[in-house]
């Protein structure tokens, strides 16, 4: 689709998308908004696409922030997320000093003000979803989304072992992707 408009909600630094929102703007570009709190400065049903990467273990009042971007995502329109996975075996170490659950990309989500109030299985992502309703095709699925050297490398091994019941131990991040009806 030509001119698609994609909202990134709580976008950090990343650069996908069309349209910005963040609490922390980190570029002219980016509006600024607690999107757990406030309305989106959009219209109804202004995106084709609303995404959202490393966002919702953030956000306490996620019924909120599920409804507003139901809100401006067009009919038919898509919803994306990719958020971390409670099963993931390296969040269940008693040594919590690892880089993923600290989004080191951004500084200002690290350290103190590193909030994490969920980590999700992909029925609680679903069913927050799904309690909000207006979305069909619903589909979640586990997402070992990194950009980091070792992964490259074992990348292979995570594609069998993501063939086993070892799914959701391996996967550090779930994605959910649904439309707008």
């Amino acid at each position: 689709m030509k001119n698609k408009k994609i909202l990134n909600v709580g976008c950090g630094s990343q650069k996908y998308g069309t349209d910005f929102i963040d609490i922390y703007p980190s570029r002219k570009e980016v509006r600024k908004c607690d999107v757990g709190k406030e309305k989106f400065p959009y219209k109804d049903e202004t995106f084709d696409e609303v995404y959202s990467k490393n966002l919702f273990e953030h956000i306490a009042n996620l019924p909120h922030l599920l409804g507003e971007m139901k809100r401006v995502l067009k009919k038919q329109g898509k919803i994306k997320i990719l958020t971390d996975n409670a099963g993931f075996f390296l969040f269940h170490f008693p040594l919590r000093k690892n880089n993923f659950l600290q989004h080191n990309s951004n500084s200002v989500r690290s350290g103190k003000e590193d909030r994490h109030y969920f980590l999700f299985t992909p029925l609680h992502l679903k069913n927050h979803l799904e309690r909000i309703g207006g979305f069909s095709k619903i589909s979640v699925k586990y997402s070992y989304a990194s950009q980091r050297k070792i992964v490259k490398i074992l990348k292979p091994l995570f594609n069998l072992l993501n063939k086993t019941f070892l799914v959701r131990l391996i996967n550090p991040h779930i994605v959910l992707e649904a439309y707008k009806r």
